[in-house]
């Protein structure tokens, strides 16, 4: 039976790769939730303040917003690739 062993140049392509998809901020889905939870919080005095209304109808949009992301993951790791050889280090 023979083993599946990576050389120094695939470990550095995994690590560099796995760097770039922690990195991902999945920004459309983020911004969509933070979207539906809205702003509110509660001051020293103890009165709620709200800076921007909850909209929980967003939730609705998840599935659109994850799959957004899905689809623009390869693009942005490619262009972290790039960003990496342009500079030698991350953007994120």
């Amino acid at each position: 039976m023979r083993y599946f062993t990576l050389n120094m140049k695939s470990k550095k392509m995994m690590a560099m790769a796995l760097a770039v998809l922690l990195g991902c901020s999945g920004c459309a889905t983020s911004m969509t939730i933070e979207r539906a939870k809205g702003k509110v919080f509660t001051d020293d005095k103890g009165e709620l303040k709200v800076i921007r209304e909850p909209a929980p109808e967003y939730y609705a949009l998840l599935p659109f917003a994850v799959s957004l992301d899905v689809v623009t993951f390869p693009f942005l790791l490619i262009g972290g690739y790039v960003y990496l050889a342009i500079t030698g280090h991350l953007p994120y």
